[in-house]
């Protein structure tokens, strides 16, 4: 791709699971990737389901889903003739990826410190399951260990069930997105100073974000989140919260959250469809009419009258059952909607590849994989002027006569030290709730001035929620839109700028941001932003050079470009909530807003970096357009292509793998030193019949090794739920973190499925690697926020300040930054303006 933003950019690519998803994400964008892979191929390539069901080393849909647009070589890293032009391509790189167990590569003289002296200006990403350094890092790692340790998978599920890891390893593509944007921000610092350094990039770390408010709960309340099923952050059953049966699939809605219309909508909705109930009646009218959070939390909050209101509440929430029960999903998913109600439809993969939106925006590619065409998903993001795109992956070793491509020779720099790699670039985050302001926070810890547009007119509503920060005697230490963890998370390092966008004159403010700025973001829908006067056509006509972002949930063309959402409703539209789970449940989700967290915000952050690069190097601008339902569907490629490949609808299948057994979260023994002492779980996954023997040694029954029901992985898979009492037997009467010893000892994957409790608190392999900044917050005291996951070794990325009070920043702004006069800014107050 030699016209994308990343073109001219050489990447040399030593991963196999792990990483791969990062080299894709760079490929796609332009860099010339060429993949070292051992001659027989690595484990991805074996790794089902293949082409038409028959396995062969360039028939995995895995593997093509996450090595699109590379180049392939084939070669032995134990032959000294094959190192010596490993050595040859690192040397020549501008990047190497690796996903090595620490210090495997530096035994082969491939390590950052056997390179770096020789160049200098290298960028060196590894991207393992714990990282490079602490007592975890050589810890032997499965996906389900990661999801497991990071604590996204002790919130999915139903309370009663084993923790519920997410489809399609999150881990892997978590850890991926991270590291492709620690290697962008690296390369950019690279590129201006001629420093290289190594990128560190943990999956552990890399799950931390998805935890939601977990992590928060337990820093600034004592307070452990457990599994609610469908319910997610909610305490209680709520009317239009949850999943719901159609006639044809499931919806899913959160009809109650901010930003969408109220449930009165539904009930206008049920009567123009002519359907008869009795909501109009009192007690249920009063409650329609005030329902919302808020609300319902005043009155389930005393005993005896939230007693009456649940009573009431079940009853709305079976009438709204009986009304989604008469149409199919996708007719509740459009007319809801359109109504402005926060409606999700539960997609299969199916759905995904008939998706209207998808399909009028002409989204996925048809790439000739050998003599088939197939189906492939397209790139997270659209770049106007240096597109993304998606080249069929290579056979193996397709390339072996591949040489980096001629490239202009770069003059030498001294390199020079910098603080933070994006000094110097200023961000208008004009974004709110996670995806938008994630991103911009990522772009602050790496030393972009990040100023954050905020109104007294539209309140992120995360400023209002829980978790807030308590007092010793339990009251809430503050009671303003400056307590919220779940907003302080996510915006650290920021400036708060008052602007109400609804006036003339605020719009004219927010041009003179622009203006000054080189990057715009937003994550509102384009009914908003034409309010706003914010689309792309006018925010490049104030800035031609600048980088515009947008990310709203459907895009910003098609007939679904309007449509309203956030995790909450992404993950059941995506596909997330249909492919993770048990299957004899319906689809309720994993718990979280999973979504908001690492996917789309850390897609958006690739695709803007890349986009600055390009305007750095030639001065050209350009719309970056990354629709969330665009990148989150794209991190699940594998079911998409098993369907447009083999015509197979992929489903939930619970904690099992069809390349390991067993797989799966396995109940332990109760801990009273844990808050939730009943809920203590084991992810144990066995990829081989060497760790299949380890696992028999430490159960004390090796001669279950060869055993005729297990002794091969296909026996196993064949006796799975026999196979599954087993090991329950064991590690019921054992402690959680007992087990992982014995079985890590032995080289086979296994970890605590960790709550925010065990995270914080006992986890020494997050202590020593310090991933959480505490910061000093003038209304919540001293709390803990997620750091930077990529950990880069000469410019490490870091919290500046805790995150802003609201409007703390307004007069700062208009001074420093418009260059506004005292009398100016005196008389916006005056006006409304700045509010």
């Amino acid at each position: 791709m030699a016209n994308g933003p990343l073109a001219r950019v050489r990447v040399l690519e030593l991963t196999d699971e792990i990483g791969a998803y990062c080299g894709k994400l760079l490929a796609d964008l332009g860099a010339d990737v060429i993949k070292v892979e051992p001659p027989g191929g690595g484990v991805q390539r074996q790794s089902s389901p293949f082409l038409d069901g028959i396995p062969g080393i360039d028939s995995s849909i895995p593997f093509w889903a996450q090595n699109s647009s590379k180049r392939s070589i084939a070669l032995d890293l134990d032959e000294e003739v094959d190192r010596d032009r490993v050595r040859e391509y690192a040397l020549g790189a501008d990047v190497v990826l690796e996903d090595h167990m620490p210090g495997v590569l530096a035994r082969y003289g491939l390590g950052y410190r056997d390179l770096c002296g020789e160049r200098p200006n290298l960028v060196y990403t590894s991207i393992t399951g714990f990282g490079q350094t602490g007592p975890h890092a050589n810890f032997a790692y499965s996906d389900i260990v990661g999801q497991a340790m990071g604590g996204v998978m002790t919130l999915a599920g139903r309370p009663e069930d084993p923790p519920n890891s997410i489809y399609g390893n999150q881990g892997n593509i978590c850890a991926s997105i991270q590291a492709s944007q620690g290697t962008l921000v690296a390369l950019h610092h690279a590129e201006r100073t001629g420093q290289g350094q190594q990128v560190d990039v943990s999956v552990q770390e890399a799950l931390s974000l998805p935890q939601e408010t977990a992590m928060m709960m337990w820093d600034f309340q004592q307070t452990n989140r457990v599994r609610t099923g469908p319910l997610g952050l909610l305490r209680m059953p709520i009317p239009g919260v949850g999943v719901y049966p159609t006639k044809a699939g499931y919806v899913m809605a959160y009809i109650t959250a901010p930003g969408g219309a109220d449930f009165d909508e539904v009930v206008q909705w049920m009567d123009a469809a002519g359907f008869t109930h009795d909501l109009h009646n009192e007690p249920y009218a009063e409650l329609v009419g005030g329902m919302n959070l808020q609300f319902l939390a005043r009155a389930l909050s005393d005993s005896k009258e939230g007693r009456d209101v649940a009573v009431h509440l079940a009853h709305i929430n079976q009438v709204l059952a009986q009304f989604f029960a008469t149409m199919t999903a996708l007719e509740a998913y459009e007319e809801g909607q359109r109504r402005r109600l926060l409606v999700g439809l539960v997609s299969t993969p199916q759905d995904l590849v008939e998706n209207p939106q998808l399909r009028a925006r002409e989204w996925y590619r048809s790439v000739r994989i050998n003599s088939r065409a197939v189906l492939f998903p397209g790139p997270p993001y659209r770049l106007s002027a240096t597109p993304a795109d998606v080249i069929a992956p290579p056979n193996l070793g397709q390339h072996m006569d591949a040489d980096w491509k001629e490239v202009p020779a770069r003059p030498a720099r001294a390199a020079t030290r910098s603080s933070l790699p994006l000094d110097g670039v200023r961000v208008a985050d004009f974004s709110w709730f996670g995806a938008g302001p994630i991103a911009a926070q990522t772009l602050a810890a790496f030393g972009a001035e990040v100023v954050r547009i905020e109104s007294e007119t539209r309140i992120d509503s995360l400023r209002i929620v829980e978790p807030v920060a308590l007092n010793e005697d339990g009251s809430k230490m503050s009671d303003t839109y400056n307590a919220s963890g779940y907003f302080n998370n996510f915006n650290a390092g920021k400036l708060s700028f008052l602007l109400d966008l609804n006036t003339e004159r605020g719009q004219e403010l927010a041009y003179r941001l622009i203006e000054r700025s080189d990057i715009f973001m937003t994550n509102f829908t384009p009914r908003v932003l034409d309010k706003w006067n914010l689309l792309y056509e006018q925010v490049s006509g104030v800035n031609p050079r600048i980088v515009a972002g947008y990310a709203p949930m459907q895009g910003m063309v098609g007939p679904h470009r309007d449509f309203l959402g956030f995790g909450a409703v992404l993950t059941p539209i995506t596909g997330i909530s249909e492919l993770s789970g048990f299957p004899h449940h319906p689809p309720i989700g994993i718990g979280t807003n999973y979504p908001d967290y690492v996917i789309n915000p850390g897609h958006l952050v690739v695709a803007l970096l890349a986009a600055l690069r390009h305007r750095d190097i030639t001065g050209e601008g350009q719309l970056v357009e990354m629709p969330q339902i665009e990148s989150v569907v794209n991190a699940l490629a594998p079911a998409i292509l098993d369907y447009t490949a083999n015509g197979v609808v992929q489903t939930r299948s619970g904690n099992r793998s069809p390349i390991a057994a067993p797989h799966g979260a396995f109940r332990c023994a109760d801990d009273p030193t844990s808050q939730g002492s009943e809920d203590r779980w084991i992810a144990i996954a066995c990829h081989n019949d060497r760790q299949w023997v380890a696992i028999c040694d430490a159960i004390g029954q090796p001669g279950l090794s060869a055993d005729p029901r297990f002794a091969t992985h296909d026996l196993r898979k064949a006796n799975e739920e026999v196979l599954e009492e087993l090991v329950s037997e064991w590690t019921a009467d054992r402690r959680a973190e007992e087990v992982m010893v014995d079985l890590q000892v032995r080289g086979v994957p296994a970890g605590v499925v960790q709550n925010a409790q065990d995270i914080l608190d006992k986890d020494v392999h997050v202590r020593d690697r310090a991933y959480y900044q505490y910061l000093i917050h003038p209304e919540t005291g001293r709390t803990a926020y997620d750091g930077p996951c990529s950990r880069l070794s000469e410019t490490p990325g870091v919290h500046r300040a805790a995150a802003p009070l609201f409007g703390e920043h307004t007069e700062e702004v208009c001074r420093r930054i418009l260059e506004l006069t005292d009398d100016q800014v005196a008389a916006l107050l005056v006006e409304g303006v700045l509010a």
